[in-house]
């Protein structure tokens, strides 16, 4: 009895359709996903967002005077409230149980830029955002001396800019009802 020995290799035309598969879906991935700018830039805009909401719970909530201190010439943010003897302490966050502070200069939102945070009340613009209203209405902070002394109502549309490598997101905060969108 003789044995044929059979060979099992795979054709050319079978390797060549398998590499156009696997462009093509390689090239869907990286449209679907976007660029790593886009999402950087896109996390940043959210968790501004989301921290904006949290300020109005806490005034809600605790019925305290909250606000988002914005400091746009050291690229950073924090939440503050009403604390004992006109002083104002960080709230902690509810996630690390640590300060609530976002520095854009470290860590994971290095590089992003705040390049505007108006609030305006009459003819004047804030850089800082208040809640001292029980239903969580934005207001501007005026401050004299350490004391925070006028809690105007905003006049318009509030926002906050950021920028990454070119690219910008804004977080509008609206005047009645505080509700926070991104474009």
């Amino acid at each position: 009895m003789v044995k044929t020995c059979e060979k099992k290799a795979f054709s050319v035309i079978e390797i060549v359709v398998v590499m156009i598969v696997v462009t093509i879906l390689a090239a869907v991935a990286m449209v679907k996903f976007g660029s790593y700018d886009t999402l950087k830039l896109d996390a940043a805009a959210r968790k501004i967002a989301s921290d904006i909401r949290y300020a109005q719970h806490c005034r809600m909530a605790r019925q305290q005077i909250v606000w988002i201190d914005f400091d746009n010439t050291n690229n950073k943010y924090s939440l503050r409230r009403e604390g004992c003897n006109g002083t104002y302490p960080l709230i902690t966050d509810p996630f690390t149980k640590e300060n609530l502070e976002v520095n854009f200069t470290s860590g994971e939102f290095q590089g992003i830029n705040i390049t505007n945070a108006s609030f305006p009340y009459g003819a004047s613009q804030s850089e800082d955002l208040g809640f001292n209203d029980s239903l969580g209405r934005p207001k501007s902070l005026t401050f004299g001396g350490s004391l925070c002394t006028t809690f105007p109502s905003m006049t318009g549309t509030g926002s906050v800019s950021i920028s990454y490598k070119g690219r910008t997101k804004t977080i509008y905060v609206e005047v009645e009802t505080g509700e926070v969108s991104i474009q």
